[in-house]
């Protein structure tokens, strides 16, 4: 409801009116999003590079064999 009244009328408004929290109402809204094409296969990547080694590579080392394999990664995202 309040996704389609907040064109009209504030989110926090709204979310006064219905007794929902804001930070809850913001936590349901990010929750339908879904993850991008892209984000899905680097972590695809990253799990099968994890396996590969056994569950021994890092994230330096997955970061930089993904990055070899063509799908460029930094550490931070290698963490998966």
């Amino acid at each position: 409801m309040i996704k389609q009244l907040k064109e009209s009328y504030s989110v926090v408004a709204l979310c006064r009116l219905f007794n929902v929290h804001r930070s809850s109402y913001r936590a349901w809204i990010f929750r339908l999003r879904r993850p991008s094409e892209k984000k899905t296969k680097a972590l695809a990547m990253v799990k099968i590079i994890h396996d590969e080694s056994n569950g021994s590579a890092g994230a330096r080392t997955i970061a930089s064999i993904s990055t070899q394999r063509g799908l460029p990664l930094s550490r931070y995202r290698a963490r998966g």
